[in-house]
């Protein structure tokens, strides 16, 4: 089987996490690069509108696909309480899983956090969780990703979660 790229996204109005797994379903996997991008929810002291932070949003995924050339895209899938979080966190989903399907032309992969802890079998409340997240995709991967990025490292978590379902969709 030819290898196939996975690429994660811990996505969220304001700072996304990526990272781009390579797998051939055999051998280990490997992270190929990971990194993040901002998009600005103000200019100075003024709100920016959505419509222009939308734009933003996908802009920087089509550079990115275009960069990584992933086969698949997999987004974590927020569980927001806070309503008005949620609208906004749901409309950059909107605009992601858009931008990922158009590219890939393939089935865009969500993953929930209780997956991502499931699967990595770290356990703790949100905090302690994401702490045990980082630490492990580190030590599978011999990455160096510091506190404070815990974007990156649960974009690293959603691709490795991700490639199960790869595998069942490859057949």
């Amino acid at each position: 089987m030819d290898k196939i790229r996975i690429l994660g996204l811990d996505s969220s109005s304001g700072v996304t996490g990526w990272a781009l797994l390579e797998t051939d379903f055999t051998a280990r996997s490997k992270i190929l690069k990971t990194g993040k991008f901002t998009t600005k929810s103000h200019i100075g002291k003024k709100l920016r509108p959505m419509a222009e932070r939308l734009v933003d949003f996908h802009l920087s995924l089509v550079a990115l696909f275009e960069d990584t050339r992933p086969d698949y895209v997999a987004f974590e899938a927020h569980h927001i309480a806070k309503l008005k979080a949620a609208m906004t966190i749901l409309k950059f989903m909107g605009v992601g899983l858009r931008t990922a399907r158009a590219y890939t032309h393939k089935e865009v992969i969500e993953i929930s956090p209780a997956e991502i802890r499931s699967d990595l079998r770290c356990k703790g409340k949100r905090e302690e969780a994401k702490e045990a997240v980082r630490v492990t995709v580190n030590k599978m991967f011999g990455l160096t990703i510091e506190k404070g990025q815990e974007d990156i490292s649960d974009a690293v978590a959603v691709a490795i979660v991700a490639t199960g379902r790869v595998r069942q969709l490859e057949g």
